[in-house]
């Protein structure tokens, strides 16, 4: 018995220390996995981190005027509406249409220059919402965009023709629309887009530019048969795209106050309009000039390392001619902004 008892302490004993030798040889190879993998993490961050500092260094700009932030991340909260208006014209007709205005709430973060948000809209989550909108910008010191595609379903407004005066009420008339805008600044060593639209630059002295700018509006509009008096369905669809020039000016005042405005008109150069009637397709014919013209605007107050302020972009096309239908399309959007710099 006190043999068995023996062998049965020394198992136990052998087995205690097996397992205590294989947690601790897990702990330890845990460790070492963990280290690895933040090893990799500082590498790509330092890789990454290098990539960025070369291409901020590289940006060509003169510091009298502007300087970049001290400062690696931006933080911001923007507050969105936006809204659209559309007039027609022709010998017959006329109508005066106007969406409902859109509103989101959007978050972002920006390290050294690379930026990502979120927005969300707060009448979509409760569901009275049906429009939905894609906006995308990025405005550099030399070259930005804006890209905005719009699907709309809450324009309404009055229609006129040889039978009186009617109303289109909301969702009567289908409209989706995409609206590109470009521009090339040649005084960029000195004059900042990005300080007033996405202050990853501050703008130091008052300064202006001559721009280049290539604008693209296309799209469609559906009204189906009935909706308005009785009037056949009627679809326009339309291409335009515009080259032209424009002028930017930055204000800064002593108390860090910047005042932005600038406009951008393009005629259209190439232009492709069809208009389909009660199922009969007509051809809408090119007339000059027709224009897109893009206004944008801002007032940004900096104190310390916050900064708070409102800008807009809005985008004007007028197309289109009278003997057929002239077309002007407005397309606004405004933006209340607040953010600190850490």
């Amino acid at each position: 018995m006190k043999r068995a008892a023996y062998f049965l302490l020394l198992f136990l004993s052998l087995s205690l220390g097996v397992r205590a030798q294989s947690r601790l040889r897990h702990r330890l190879d845990s460790i070492v996995r963990e280290r690895h993998l933040r090893e990799r993490a500082d590498s790509l961050r330092f890789r990454m981190d290098s990539i960025i500092d070369q291409r901020n260094r590289k940006a060509d700009f003169d510091s009298l005027y502007m300087e970049r932030p001290p400062y690696d991340w931006l933080l911001r909260a923007r507050l969105n509406a936006y809204g659209g208006l559309i007039r027609t014209r022709n010998l017959i007709s006329r109508s005066d249409l106007e969406s409902d205005m859109k509103t989101t709430i959007s978050l972002g973060a920006s390290y050294k220059g690379i930026s990502l948000g979120l927005a969300l809209n707060p009448a979509y989550l409760i569901g009275k919402y049906n429009d939905y909108e894609l906006n995308l910008n990025s405005y550099n010191n030399r070259y930005g965009y804006d890209v905005a595609f719009q699907s709309s379903k809450t324009y309404r407004g009055t229609v006129e023709n040889e039978r009186g005066t009617f109303t289109l009420e909301k969702g009567s008339m289908k409209q989706k629309m995409l609206n590109m805008s470009a521009y090339y600044v040649f005084n960029y060593r000195r004059f900042s887009y990005p300080a007033a639209f996405s202050q990853s630059f501050i703008q130091r002295r008052s300064c202006g530019s001559f721009m280049m700018g290539l604008t693209f509006l296309g799209g469609y509009l559906y009204v189906p048969s009935g909706q308005v008096g009785g009037n056949p369905s009627m679809r326009i669809t339309m291409g335009h795209l515009g080259l032209g020039a424009g002028y930017g000016y930055n204000i800064v005042t002593q108390k860090d106050w910047l005042f932005h405005l600038s406009t951008l008109p393009t005629l259209v150069m190439a232009s492709r309009n069809r208009m389909k009637l009660d199922g009969e397709r007509l051809t809408m014919s090119y007339r000059f000039p027709q224009v897109i013209v893009v206004g944008r605007g801002a007032i940004i107050r900096s104190f310390s390392n916050y900064f708070a302020g409102m800008t807009f972009v809005v985008n004007n096309s007028l197309v289109g001619n009278r003997n057929d239908l002239r077309l002007l399309y407005t397309k606004w959007q405004a933006r209340m902004v607040f953010g600190v710099r850490l």
